[in-house]
């Protein structure tokens, strides 16, 4: 009849960037910290211009599964950013109108234009056919430059010897 605790977890859900490739593609993590999704799109550019330079075809710049298996990632965790991207902690009002049968149509539009980008830079066979454990090998094992995932992933970078954080989304375009 005593309470003595309870669980909690805390799960950050953003973009894992590797430091190491963007430095070398020349592309400073700060201005991501609060990027548009053109500047994530110059970004995006930039990595892949370096991997063509260096003959690094088996690297991507966004490591994304979307295959069979994989509507978390790409319907789960995006539409969250539908939910609440740049709104208040307390602010439900998008919540409320999809319960009323109303979406915001500029604000869905746009988190579509963030996924087909990161569609757009993504190794197009884990997209298409990978798995979780593909995703997140991938950018593990130094051969993505951004991950789609969360903090929950970080036991799995343990053999990684590279510099890596998480970046906030760009759900909406500005």
């Amino acid at each position: 009849g005593k309470v003595y605790g309870f669980p909690v977890a805390i799960e950050g859900w953003g973009m894992a960037y590797n430091a190491e490739i963007l430095a070398a593609a020349g592309v400073d993590i700060e201005t991501l910290r609060d990027a548009s999704q053109e500047d994530y799109r110059v970004a995006f550019e930039q990595v892949r211009a370096y991997f063509e330079a260096n003959g690094l075809t088996d690297h991507s710049v966004v490591s994304m599964a979307a295959g069979a298996g994989m509507t978390w990632v790409t319907g789960l965790h995006n539409f969250n950013g539908y939910l609440s991207a740049g709104l208040a902690y307390n602010d439900n009002s998008i919540i409320t109108k999809l319960l009323n049968g109303e979406v915001d149509a500029d604000r869905l539009n746009q988190l579509a234009d963030w996924v087909e980008l990161l569609f757009t830079f993504a190794n197009p066979t884990i997209l298409k056919t990978g798995g979780y454990d593909e995703q997140v090998g991938a950018f593990a094992k130094g051969k993505a430059a951004f991950l789609h995932q969360g903090n929950w992933t970080d036991s799995s970078f343990a053999d990684s010897d590279f510099e890596m954080g998480f970046l906030p989304h760009a759900v909406l375009a500005t």
